[in-house]
């Protein structure tokens, strides 16, 4: 920054002042000894002067160094120095974070804080940091201490750093963790390295059968020992025990076992949105959440769509299916019979295009929905029938077996027709119109009013003779 270390009061630009990383007090925060009482007239003040009572003739700063009072600590042992040094205890966590600073003050990630320094090399983005964080109050500021929370766990590990050796200190030298991704498994606000409790877990139970209830032991994973279990309670409700009713899925209820279970409403065939249970922490009285999902068994049926064809049909294929089926594996495949009908197809390697002549061209989507764009020329044929595969979220390929079918909507006499019937053959395509019900309304009209004004006709024609 410009400022020799010997006149700057935050060498590393950490956040945290030298003072402090030599041990000191300095209760005004400036960076400075409170008293600088000098009785030797020797240039150190009393506070820091091992003998002030006779003035020590310095050479040079090793040796006012050697005579304070203040030690100069280097706890990694890497010879820098805590003050010179961005991450002291070396376990890849940066002092400025640890210390208690904002990650956000050091966007670059290189552990000093952005932007400029004042006249003293004071960082002007953050106030300085007199009073380092100690999460376990061990007396270990915990930008020295390599276990932070004293939970047994290596900052370096629940910070996600590697550390083949166990020493506490990250393999990789001089790497800094990014400090505002630091793992926060719970998503309490407070990263792992700094829990104090144990992590409770996210809980998830999959490929149940559909219509049944399903139960989960959510404290199963997690440490009870720090948590008062009496506290459990799902998010969104009043009260430690209540169920939650989700209108339109079912409803969640805690067991008195302390399990919770989702039971869905008749005939709800989906996956339930995931829902949070919190418990208080018995060390710190704050609340641990963790999320509950559930997947029922993938199923799929078959989808019919009827649109004008004169512009792009998208069939949400999935929209009908339920379980826990991954939207992004949909693939296009061949019924039985369609190579024989459409000699010309070609279906990319992948799945994802199927391009019919005479048809049109069929593209699986980003979202797992299907779109089908008639060639021109041929906005009122029904293409041939497609089916496609899904797989569910543990891999398992499910063949479905159904189809999808899109039929011409056209507008006859101002009526609208459609090209084939729920019960035609799909792969008969049929150019003749076939009205709707509301078309044959209209014709049974339209023929009652001709049939009378005939008849009237012949009755004058009677008449008349």
């Amino acid at each position: 920054d410009g400022i020799v270390d010997r006149l700057d009061l935050d060498s590393d630009n950490d956040g945290i002042l030298d003072i402090i990383e030599a041990n000191g007090v300095d209760e005004n925060n400036d960076g400075r000894v409170d008293d600088n009482t000098d009785s030797d007239k020797d240039g150190l003040a009393d506070v820091v002067d091992a003998n002030d009572a006779q003035a020590d003739n310095l050479t040079n700063m090793e040796e006012a160094l050697s005579i304070t009072e203040l030690p100069v600590p280097d706890t990694d042992g890497d010879g820098k120095r805590d003050f010179q040094d961005v991450d002291s205890d070396n376990d890849g966590i940066s002092d400025l974070v640890e210390s208690g600073s904002n990650p956000k003050n050091d966007a670059n990630n290189d552990g000093m804080a952005d932007g400029n320094v004042d006249e003293n090399g004071i960082p002007t983005i953050i106030t300085p940091i007199n009073n380092p964080v100690d999460t376990d109050k061990d007396g270990i500021d915990d930008y020295r201490d390599n276990d932070s929370d004293n939970d047994g766990i290596l900052d370096v590990i629940e910070g996600g750093g590697d550390d083949e050796n166990n020493d506490g200190m990250i393999d990789t030298i001089d790497t800094i963790l990014d400090g505002s991704k630091l793992p926060d498994t719970d998503k309490d606000g407070r990263p792992d390295y700094q829990d104090l409790s144990d992590v409770v877990s996210d809980d998830y139970l999959y490929s149940v059968e559909l219509g049944d209830s399903a139960t989960i032991d959510v404290l199963a994973n997690d440490n009870t020992d720090t948590l008062v279990i009496a506290t459990l309670q799902i998010v969104g409700t009043e009260n430690p025990g209540d169920s939650l009713v989700v209108k339109g899925q079912g409803v969640w209820s805690i067991g008195k076992d302390n399990t919770i279970t989702f039971t869905p409403e008749d005939g709800y065939e989906n996956n339930p949105t995931p829902i949070q249970y919190a418990v208080e922490n018995s060390i710190d009285g704050g609340q641990e959440i963790a999320t509950v999902t559930v997947k029922y068994k993938a199923q799929v049926n078959e989808d019919v769509k009827i649109a004008n064809l004169s512009q792009p049909v998208n069939v949400v294929v999935l929209a009908n299916d339920g379980g826990d089926i991954d939207a992004s594996s949909v693939e296009i495949v061949l019924p039985e019979g369609f190579m024989e009908k459409n000699p010309n197809a070609v279906l990319s390697e992948d799945g994802k295009r199927l391009v019919v002549p005479g048809e049109g061209s069929w593209l699986v989507e980003s979202d797992g929905s299907i779109t089908y764009t008639a060639e021109p020329g041929m906005e009122h044929i029904n293409p041939t029938p497609i089916s496609y595969k899904v797989f569910d979220l543990s891999g398992n390929e499910l063949s479905t077996g159904t189809s999808i079918r899109v039929e011409s909507n056209t507008v006859v006499g101002g009526v609208s027709v459609t090209n084939c019937t729920e019960v035609c053959d799909p792969y008969e395509t049929s150019t003749i119109p076939v009205l709707n019900s509301f078309g044959s309304l209209i014709m049974m009209i339209f023929g009652g009013v001709l049939g009378v004004l005939l008849l009237g006709r012949d009755k004058l024609f009677v008449k008349k003779s």
